[in-house]
């Protein structure tokens, strides 16, 4: 039996449908047996069973408790990955654990693993790219405002790792181009905000015709599906390397921490030819096609729980260095959040 321990609603939009898609896939061959993945319990595994999953940040919860049990065929750590020590930090005390950990990220940051604070994690690594299901993000963009009236659009929330200060302090070098904000975004000077938006709406999907570009220029963002996801609808994704996204297809780059710069790549793709947006699509569309599609993550995924033993390059052991600690005050939070849910799915199994 496969125990899956990650969100897993039916919905469009990560973490949840991950969980989904690999519950649908790996039950064609395999029983699986789901878990949320800050649930307080013990799994106790039989002869064969695989664990694969989400570890919560809140102490006691099912993926940490289930990592230290013996017995497993496999343990597997899937989840993303960036370097920012308050994001992942805790997870160092459980990669000894693991046979391998499939880092959800960009390559930005996968290429970047040796030379961090993180490279004895390297030999049980695996990359894994997101992916788009395009019949939930159809593609909608035909044609782009004129030269010199293009629009750019934010989707996503205010965490940290987002960089919104930084966000406005381009656009504000560009009071003449509009930026519109969808999600949960502070109302600022320069941010048009929608608030939550459903995108099956006929109507939400015409105010997404409206713009040209999704950006987004996280500073600890490890691969945000909303460029994948915009791309699927025919914008263009700009974004810092340090959204995961590096040298892709169909993406603009902006760099991090100089404004001016970014701004100026701004400028030019206001005023690119027809053209030159056009080709930009065509590549978008063709990354989506050849890699960050369902296929291709979750055959990977399958590849990896089917492998014997651990994931590790010319037999070295992945052994942890000095005890990399994550932020405690972001542990109390999730675990202040996990007793609540616990308790709310404990209230609604006694009303039913």
């Amino acid at each position: 039996m496969i125990h899956l321990v990650y969100p897993h609603l039916n919905k469009i939009s990560a973490p949840n449908v991950i969980g989904h898609k690999l519950i649908e896939f790996l039950s064609k061959s395999s029983a699986v047996r789901a878990y949320n993945w800050d649930e307080f319990r013990t799994i106790i595994p039989e002869p064969g069973d695989v664990l694969i999953g989400h570890v919560c940040p809140a102490p006691f919860t099912v993926m940490k408790r289930a990592l230290k049990e013996e017995g497993w065929f496999k343990k597997i750590i899937m989840q993303p990955y960036n370097e920012d020590v308050r994001q992942i930090g805790f997870l160092d005390a459980y990669i000894d654990d693991c046979d391998a950990f499939l880092a959800i990220t960009g390559k930005y940051w996968f290429e970047r693993v040796a030379s961090t604070q993180f490279a004895h994690w390297l030999p049980k690594m695996i990359h894994l790219d997101l992916a788009v299901d395009k019949e939930h993000f159809p593609y909608l963009k035909t044609t782009f405002n004129g030269e010199g009236k293009r629009k750019f659009l934010y989707i996503g929330n205010d965490r940290a790792g987002k960089n919104l200060d930084y966000l406005e302090e381009i656009f504000e070098k560009l009071p003449t181009i509009e930026i519109h904000t969808i999600g949960k975004v502070p109302s600022t000077r320069r941010f048009i905000n929608h608030g939550y938006l459903n995108f099956k709406e006929k109507s939400n999907k015409e105010l997404l015709n409206t713009f040209d570009f999704m950006i987004t220029v996280g500073n600890a963002d490890a691969n945000p599906t909303t460029v994948l996801e915009s791309m699927s609808w025919g914008l263009i994704p700009v974004c810092t390397p340090t959204s995961g996204y590096v040298n892709e297809q169909g993406i603009v780059n902006v760099p991090l921490g100089d404004a001016q710069a970014a701004r100026d790549i701004i400028e030019s793709l206001n005023a690119m030819p027809q053209s030159g947006l056009i080709q930009l699509q065509i590549e978008g569309q063709k990354a989506l096609r050849d890699n960050y599609n369902w296929p291709v993550f979750l055959n990977k995924v399958k590849a990896q729980i089917e492998i014997k033993g651990a994931q590790v390059l010319s037999g070295e052991v992945c052994r942890a260095g000095a005890v990399i600690k994550g932020d405690i005050s972001q542990l109390c939070k999730y675990f202040i959040k996990a007793i609540l849910k616990n308790a709310e799915r404990i209230w609604a199994k006694a009303r039913n």
